[in-house]
């Protein structure tokens, strides 16, 4: 299934499929599920915290995994924006 940054899903067949398609178009989808710190480097490789959002996704935020690779990215991004951008680039689903 295709699901995008606009909340589309899909899959390949489906009549939603290529409005989903197209409202993904220009942007770059990044997943990171590796606490292995060349992982994370790669999915920033090429990124600008002023133009990224992040999504954090777990079901109970307590997989140690899922809060150091989301601790790297908040670094990340306070490294360059500052504590105050953490609001407007990252986001949390439960």
């Amino acid at each position: 299934a295709l699901q995008t940054a606009t909340g589309c899903v899909a899959r390949e067949g489906d009549a939603a499929y290529v409005p989903c398609v197209r409202a993904a178009r220009g942007r770059r989808l990044r997943f990171l599920a590796n606490v292995d710190p060349v992982n994370v480097r790669t999915a920033l490789d090429g990124l600008r915290p002023a133009s990224t959002l992040v999504i954090v996704i777990s079901k109970t935020f307590t997989t140690r995994e899922t809060i150091l690779n989301a601790k790297s990215v908040r670094r990340w991004i306070t490294s360059e924006l500052g504590d105050a951008a953490v609001g407007k680039h990252m986001a949390a689903v439960s």
